[in-house]
């Protein structure tokens, strides 16, 4: 999800591209309940019938897509394991 941080970008185009990344994932790839629940709500808010990821990442404003990249990023962080600095 460094996608998220990593780029000059358009919040909304760094959005798509970590949507995209996420895709091919299933909620039962999850194993802890509220992370397979907080994947639901992800794809839910990319696919929300606007025709697709790309879609309706381009229709959020800066805020929606922030909002949704926050829950990507908290996704990320509770199923990442720790590891400590160099």
């Amino acid at each position: 999800m460094d996608c998220l941080a990593g780029s000059a970008g358009p919040i909304q185009a760094r959005l798509q591209y970590a949507g995209l990344e996420l895709a091919p994932l299933l909620a039962d790839d999850f194993v802890e309940p509220e992370n397979r629940e907080s994947y639901v709500k992800i794809m839910d808010q990319l696919t929300d019938g606007e025709g697709g990821i790309p879609e309706a990442t381009a229709a959020m404003t800066d805020e929606e897509a922030a909002a949704v990249a926050s829950m990507i990023v908290q996704l990320d962080w509770s199923i990442r394991p720790f590891s400590p600095g160099p």
